[in-house]
């Protein structure tokens, strides 16, 4: 009833939701957790969408790289979301359901991550476009800075600080510090920690450390 959807997508959430907690609590084996995501790979409703999304990212995270699981997590992640960006491409539509603009901007960070076919290309254009001053729909603004952030690194920095100092917004200001906790290098990290404890406003410092907290190659 998963794999044809007769179930609801609320009850198929919820199953997956609840499978999920417990491979966490470890009375269920992650083996048993990425079989029976088999039956989601026509999914197309945002909650178990965004759910799966989610608890992949999460194992993407925490498990080593030398933990055969992982290999296993990063195809089926990788495969989710080049399928569902494919179906809702990469660019917000006029009109389209506030759910598929969220699901969006989550999956292409997730995307980029994993290596997504035609991801990084798409957010380092989109990203470029946006440090020139051209205004990008405000639904993938912040993956986009995110990937930017991951792909370009050092040169991104100081961009992105740039911006943060002449952000009209508190959102546009938001969605930079989540980007400056999302660099791959470790030196930039560090720099970049520094300049949140140094000059972003007590209110919002723990943005770029929960950012970062979640990014893969700055857990240690």
């Amino acid at each position: 009833r998963i794999a044809d959807k007769s179930l609801l997508p609320e009850d198929r959430w919820g199953v997956e939701n609840d499978l999920f907690a417990l491979v966490k609590t470890g009375a269920v084996p992650l083996d048993a957790y990425l079989a029976f995501l088999d039956r989601y790979r026509s999914e197309d409703a945002f909650l178990p969408l965004s759910s799966i999304a989610d608890h992949l990212y999460y194992l993407h995270v925490i498990l080593r790289p030398e933990d055969e699981a992982r290999a296993r997590v990063l195809s089926f992640g990788k495969s989710l979301v080049e399928r569902v960006l494919q179906d809702i491409g990469y660019t917000p539509a006029a009109g389209e359901p506030h759910p598929v603009s969220l699901l969006r901007d989550r999956l292409l960070w997730h995307a980029v991550v994993y290596g997504a076919s035609g991801a990084a290309s798409f957010a380092r254009e989109a990203f470029e476009r946006l440090m020139s001053g051209e205004r990008l729909h405000p639904d993938i603004q912040k993956s986009v800075l995110q990937a930017g952030a991951w792909i370009e690194n050092e040169d991104a920095y100081g961009r992105l600080v740039e911006k943060f100092s002449t952000a009209e917004s508190e959102h546009d200001r938001i969605n930079i510090l989540t980007a400056l906790g999302c660099f791959r290098n470790e030196a930039v990290m560090e720099k970049s920690l520094r300049f949140t404890l140094d000059a972003v406003p007590d209110r919002n410092k723990f943005i770029p450390i929960v950012s970062a907290a979640a990014a893969p190659h700055a857990g240690p």
